[in-house]
C-alpha cells in the first residue's frame, strides 16, 4: 500500500502524504467529493501552485499541511477553469494576527495588491477554516479579490473575458434591495463592488444551498463566472458537510 501519493509537474514529483490529503479534505469538502480523476487534477495544480507561489512567515511558523491549508482555496476557486494560472500572484505573507499597513497606519486582517501579493492575518485564516458555516472564510474573500486581479493585466482574451463577466456581475447584483437586505452577505460586502464579489464568494463557498435557495439568480450567475457547474452537487453537499 502506497504511503504517499506521487504527483509530477515539468518532471519533478510533490509528495502529499495520507496524513496531508486528509487534513486537505477535511477541511475542504469539496476535495474529499471529488472524483479520483478529478483529485489527481486537484493535487497537480496544488502542487503547481505552492512551488510557483512563494509563502512568506512573518513572525508565525507554518507547517506543511498549514501550507496546504493555505493554497487549497485557490485551486479550489479556479477549479473550473480549463486553464489554470495566477497570473502576476507570486506571494502570500503570513502575520501570526492583524497586521499594520505600512502606508495606510491602519491594521488588516487581510489585503491583496494588484502587485502580485496576498497578505492575510493566520489567526484569522484558521478561525474561518474552524468555522466551515459562517460564510466568512478569509482566504477565500482575498482569492477571490487576486482572482480578478491577476487577469486584469493580461491580454488573454479569455482573461479579459473572466474581467468583464466579474465587473458585469458585481454592478448588476450591488444595488438590488433584495441583495442588500439579505441576511446572507454581511455589510462589509457593500463597502464597494470589488468587496460584494469577495464577500459573495465567501458565501458560495461555505452557503451554497442558502445561496440558491435564497437567491437563485445570483447563486447561477457566480457559479456560471466560476465555471463550476460541473461540480454543482459537490459544492452544494460541501454546504451541508458541517452540519
Amino acid at each position: 500500500m502506497a504511503t504517499y501519493t506521487q504527483i509530477f509537474v515539468l518532471g519533478k514529483p510533490c509528495f502529499f502524504k495520507p496524513e496531508d490529503r486528509l487534513e486537505v479534505e477535511v477541511n475542504y469538502p469539496f476535495v474529499a467529493l471529488l472524483s479520483e480523476k478529478d483529485k489527481k487534477t486537484f493535487y497537480r495544480r496544488l502542487c503547481t501552485l505552492m512551488r510557483s507561489v512563494q509563502l512568506h512567515e512573518k513572525g508565525v511558523e507554518l507547517s506543511k499541511n498549514d501550507r496546504m491549508l493555505i493554497a487549497a482555496p485557490a485551486v479550489i476557486l479556479t477549479f473550473g477553469f480549463e486553464r489554470f494560472h495566477w497570473g502576476n500572484f507570486r506571494h502570500v505573507f503570513v502575520y501570526p494576527i492583524a497586521y499594520r499597513n505600512s502606508r495606510t497606519g491602519q491594521y488588516h486582517h487581510g489585503e491583496t495588491s494588484p502587485n502580485g501579493a496576498v497578505v492575510v492575518n493566520w489567526k484569522r485564516v484558521k478561525e474561518g477554516i474552524d468555522d466551515p458555516d459562517d460564510a466568512i472564510h478569509l482566504l477565500f474573500h482575498e482569492y477571490a479579490h487576486a482572482l480578478v486581479l491577476s487577469r486584469a493585466s493580461r491580454l488573454r482574451r479569455r482573461d479579459r473575458r473572466f474581467v468583464k463577466a466579474a465587473s458585469s456581475f458585481t454592478k448588476q447584483y450591488f444595488n438590488r434591495e433584495d441583495i442588500r437586505t439579505s441576511s446572507l452577505i454581511r455589510e462589509y460586502g457593500f463597502t464597494n463592488e470589488m468587496e460584494f464579489f469577495a464577500v459573495v464568494v465567501e458565501v458560495f463557498m461555505e452557503r451554497a444551498d442558502d445561496l440558491k435557495r435564497e437567491h437563485s439568480f445570483l447563486y447561477r450567475d457566480l457559479i456560471q463566472l466560476l465555471k463550476l457547474e460541473r461540480w454543482e452537487s459537490i459544492i452544494l453537499r460541501q454546504a451541508a458537510w458541517f452540519r
